[in-house]
């Protein structure tokens, strides 16, 4: 992932950061989409630490629908 991609991304999930499942849904489209969990995360300015928590937390959480 590139700066400006995840610039984009970053915008993108900051506008809808209070919907509930907005986070794991839309990590779950990009993992689909071939970005690896670390292109992600490292282009949202996680940890591996914080990572490892994250995806945890991802894994547990039920597709948003609508």
């Amino acid at each position: 992932m590139n700066r400006n991609q995840a610039q984009n991304l970053m915008a993108i999930a900051w506008e809808h950061y209070d919907e509930t499942s907005f986070w794991p849904t839309v990590i779950r489209g990009l993992r689909a989409m071939g970005y690896t969990w670390s292109d992600i995360m490292t282009a949202l300015g996680f940890d591996a630490d914080q990572q490892r928590q994250l995806r945890w937390v991802v894994d547990q959480r039920p597709i948003a629908s609508g």
